[in-house]
């Protein structure tokens, strides 16, 4: 009777053992799935002129492994506008590249980066004709990690389209 008594004093902490590993293995898998996509001086707002805007963003992988992310953009609905340009029309789309640091090169594919590594590309938005002046556009960068789909670093972009005859 007395083994009986000790077995089941051990279950509880069987129990609380196996709970432990299994929360610190779901801390392990989410620190495995972090990622910051930062614009580069904090600058997410500008103007579009004749050959668009153009804006320096860095993705850094902060997981504990090795990552393959690949970039998107998602145009949103909410205004950007601000005091010193208000407006009441509707958010355009405009025109997006995904271009290497240099501007020479579009990046195509999956983006694989090593722990704590970053990689540096350029986001350009042109604005099609036909484009209404005075209006904004709210584009929303994401680079998605193939292994964590449901974990995605966001970049807010905010680009006014100027009237040219306003100079």
């Amino acid at each position: 009777m007395k083994q009986d008594l000790r077995a089941s004093h051990l279950f509880p902490k069987t129990l609380f053992v196996s709970l432990l590993v299994t929360l610190l293995s779901f801390s392990g898998i989410s620190q495995n799935c972090s990622a910051a996509l930062s614009v580069e001086k904090d600058r997410n707002a500008k103007s579009a002129d004749e050959d668009g805007a153009v804006f320096v963003l860095t993705l850094t992988n902060t997981s504990a492994i090795a990552q393959e992310y690949t970039l998107n953009t998602q145009f949103l609905e909410t205004s950007c506008a601000n005091a010193n340009r208000p407006t009441r029309a509707r958010n355009v789309r405009l025109d997006v590249d995904f271009q290497s640091a240099t501007g020479k090169e579009n990046v195509t594919g999956a983006i694989r980066l090593q722990p704590g590594k970053s990689y540096t590309f350029r986001t350009r938005l042109q604005v099609p004709g036909g484009t209404p002046f005075n209006t904004w556009s709210c584009l929303e960068v994401q680079a998605e990690s193939k292994n964590c789909n449901d974990n995605v670093a966001t970049s807010l972009l905010k680009v006014f389209v100027p009237d040219p005859s306003e100079g």
